[in-house]
């Protein structure tokens, strides 16, 4: 009956460690898939900055179909509204940090002030 309780125990050490093994490497698999992902965001982010680049630095005065024209003005003055609000959401929070590295005591120790 040991013998029988003993295998039964090591049969369940062994199946949690599986169980464990494999917990372990769809962890890695799910970041491996996450770092994947965020690179594809990023280059398609670039890829659309890039895109939009070429359309600010169009010569509007080099078009001459007037509705062609009018697109890119249109387009330029969207790809601009865009990257306004884009660095009016990053700028508070750089601003709060760089500001907090050199002004990190403004307000002065939370005691009273010396009296003279």
């Amino acid at each position: 009956m040991s013998s029988a309780l003993n295998n039964f125990k090591e049969s369940r050490r062994q199946i949690i460690e599986m169980l464990k093994k494999a917990n372990l490497d769809r962890r890695k698999q799910l970041d491996i898939q996450r770092i994947r992902l965020d690179i594809q965001r990023r280059s398609l982010v670039f890829e659309e900055r890039k895109e939009e680049n070429k359309i600010l630095f169009l010569d509007l005065n080099s078009i001459s179909n007037p509705n062609v024209r009018d697109f890119f003005r249109v387009e330029q003055a969207r790809i601009i509204r865009k990257r306004a609000q884009q660095q009016q959401q990053q700028e508070p929070s750089s601003a709060t940090n760089v500001f907090g590295q050199y002004f990190d005591n403004i307000r002065g120790s939370e005691t009273a002030p010396p009296k003279d």
